[in-house]
């Protein structure tokens, strides 16, 4: 028992997922339990992080600073770390050759797109049902059409019918996709995932020392559980994440992010 209660004070980094983990779309909020739970482990010096797949202007959309003051952010998958005043300290970026590439299928395999820059996410070809279709399943606005006009952009998402081989993707020198649980796939840069940009922004914070906590429930999220000192799996998280996690708490609508902090005695 002391050993186990001297690992959990070691823990001073926590990280959560957004869309099923920390964020309840269907009441467009950090459930009540959850954000207590946020606040006391604040208090007690430990700090705590979103990793995302969005980019930051669509973490701030849902307004998920409005009630908590977030240490950093791990945005676009990992390719856009941000600090606590959200100042840009870290960004990985598609090459021209990836762009091209990407459009070209895009085009070829009558898909939808959205693209994300630090500052900007947007649809360069138009909205079309697909999307719409992915972007309410998390109860999100369609990111807004415009031109690509060379922005540095980190991370894409992919939006096809249910069923849809997205691997085609990943003839793309480079890059990699992981389905999600709508009928999209996040595009990535391969070997830029939430993993690497935890390491990347506790050691540019200067949080090296401690231990890590992760929570996630979606295929994104496998590689920050995995590589975490403590990886939790949300109760409706998806099976593969379940299958790596140190612990499965309960659902997001069902407390678990305290019901996980307070098993590991951390509140």
């Amino acid at each position: 028992m002391l050993e186990e209660v001297f690992f959990m004070n070691k823990v001073n980094t926590i990280f959560f997922d957004i869309d099923g983990t920390i964020y309840d779309a269907d009441n467009n909020r950090i459930p009540p339990m959850a954000l207590k739970a946020l606040q006391e482990i604040q208090k007690k010096g430990i700090k705590i992080f979103l990793a995302t797949g969005r980019s930051l202007p669509a973490v701030l959309e849902s307004k998920l600073d409005k009630d908590i003051l977030w240490d950093g952010y791990v945005c676009s998958n990992g390719a856009c770390l941000h600090d606590q005043t959200k100042k840009l300290i870290h960004g990985s970026f598609f090459s021209e050759y990836q762009l091209n590439q990407l459009f070209t299928l895009i085009k070829q395999y009558d898909m939808g797109l959205s693209i994300q820059s630090p500052d900007i996410v947007y649809s360069p070809f138009g909205i079309n049902q697909d999307m719409i279709e992915a972007f309410e399943f998390f109860n999100n606005p369609v990111p807004q059409p415009k031109p690509y006009e060379n922005e540095q952009i980190a991370m894409a998402l992919a939006f096809q019918k249910k069923g849809f081989d997205f691997k085609v993707l990943e003839t793309i020198e480079n890059i990699i996709t992981v389905e999600g649980k709508s009928n999209y796939a996040d595009v990535m840069q391969k070997g830029v995932t939430k993993a690497t940009g935890i390491r990347t922004i506790r050691h540019l914070l200067g949080l090296d020392d401690g231990l890590i906590m992760s929570f996630g429930d979606a295929d994104n999220d496998l590689e920050m559980i995995k590589n975490a000192d403590i990886g939790i799996a949300m109760g409706n998280a998806t099976d593969a994440v379940k299958e790596i996690a140190d612990h499965i708490t309960t659902a997001i609508d069902d407390d678990g992010i305290y019901n996980a902090l307070k098993y590991y005695t951390l509140i």
